[in-house]
This record gives C-alpha cells, sequence and structure tokens, in this order.
C-alpha cells in the first residue's frame, strides 16, 4: 500500500477526518500519478525493472529462459495476442553482460513511463501510453517473458530451474537472483540450480496471525 507522506501527516495532526467521498478517492488517486510531484509518479520514476550489484541480480518475479536479453518495445498491447503473433521488441546480441541487458530493460522501462505521461488516456483505437508496462504484468500479453510476473514458485514450491537460465546466468557472472512476486512462507526459500543461487524471499503472508499478516518478517 502506497501512503503520501504528507497527507498522512496531515490527516494525523488534524485528527480524525470525516470520511472521503467517492469523487475525493477517485481524485487522489488521478492526482498521484498526473502531477509531476504526485506521490505515485515520483515512485514509479526511481524504479527499476532489475538491478545488478556484483553477482546478485534483483527481479520482481522470475527469469524465464525467452526473457533473457530480451528488452520489450513501446507498442505492446495489453491484450491476449491472437494465434501466431510475433512477439515485438529486441534481443541483445549474442554474447551481451548481464549489466547491459539490465540497462537495457531498464532504459526500455524509462522510455515507457514517457510514453504513458506522454497519452495517459485511451486512444480511439483502444490503446494507451505505457501499454507495454502494463503488458509486464501479464504472462499472455508479453508472450511469458516478464520478468515482473513469471516464477519458479507453483503452489508454494519452487520449481526446477531451467537450465538454459543457469547457464546463461553463470556465463555472466551471476551467482545470485534475488526476486518475490510470490509468498513462499515466514522465511525465504533458497534454491542451488547449475551454480546459481535462487533466493525466493517474498514473505508476505509468514505471520497470518498479525494484521498485517507479516509480523516481524
Amino acid at each position: 500500500l502506497l501512503v503520501d507522506p504528507s497527507v498522512a501527516a496531515v490527516c494525523a495532526a488534524s485528527g480524525p477526518q470525516a470520511e472521503p467521498s467517492n469523487e475525493e478517492v477517485a481524485s487522489s488517486f488521478l492526482e498521484s500519478i498526473s502531477h509531476e510531484e504526485g506521490f505515485v509518479w515520483s515512485y514509479l520514476r526511481v524504479g527499476q525493472l532489475a538491478v545488478l550489484l556484483g553477482d546478485t541480480l534483483f527481479v520482481h518475479g522470475g527469469l524465464p529462459f525467452d526473457a533473457l536479453g530480451w528488452v520489450p518495445p513501446v507498442a505492446m498491447r495489453y491484450a491476449t495476442p491472437s494465434e501466431g503473433a510475433a512477439c515485438g521488441g529486441t534481443c541483445l546480441p549474442e554474447g551481451h553482460s548481464a549489466q547491459a541487458w539490465v540497462e537495457a530493460l531498464n532504459r526500455a522501462y524509462e522510455e515507457n513511463l514517457r510514453d504513458f505521461r506522454a497519452q495517459m488516456t485511451w486512444r480511439s483505437d483502444g490503446s494507451r501510453g505505457g501499454e507495454t508496462l502494463l503488458c509486464l504484468t501479464s504472462t499472455p500479453a508479453c508472450f511469458s517473458r516478464s520478468i515482473v510476473v513469471e516464477s519458479r514458485l507453483q503452489e508454494g514450491m519452487p520449481t526446477r530451474e531451467d537450465p538454459r537460465v543457469s547457464q546463461y546466468l553463470a556465463a555472466r557472472g551471476v551467482r545470485r537472483v534475488v526476486c518475490g512476486h510470490k509468498p513462499c512462507g515466514d522465511s525465504p526459500f533458497v534454491v542451488q540450480d547449475g551454480g546459481v543461487e535462487m533466493v525466493h524471499g517474498d514473505t508476505t503472508f509468514s505471520d497470518p496471525a498479525a494484521a498485517d499478516c507479516r509480523g516481524r518478517a
């Protein structure tokens, strides 16, 4: 849950507030993304799709093989592709480094944010700016290439990594991948495949007895 710190501070200082109207709630959502200083827009601007620190790669979801070296375009549509449709975007040249891929992903993220900013509402053809970012939240729309929603965790348990993924990572000096997206219990899952350590660290439901289901996780 994202809470604008300035709004929270004002509410806390002024005591109990009247229940906001539906119009006020809707307006606050729109302002948080449409205004340059909006807290959601500010949050998105500092976000990254992937981060490489030393030999550790951080992503939100996972690393499907077809995502490796792939950079999403701006013009993807948030819909289930028709049968036989080709996935857009570009693939980096053979032999690219992990850092080059991470930087290309984050440039694409920034480009799509600018595209969203230029066209935040729907066009007459049903498309909108930054639609590729929506696609990254959908397995079919992203042709199963999303590092945001794809995951090795199935029904709470890790599945084996595609050996080609481990080979790709190891060849580029990546020894560890840290991800989340799907809850895995009260402690992270740590799985090793092909010399690469996979750390699944989503402990969202680590303490169901706690009010936030996380407790001290």
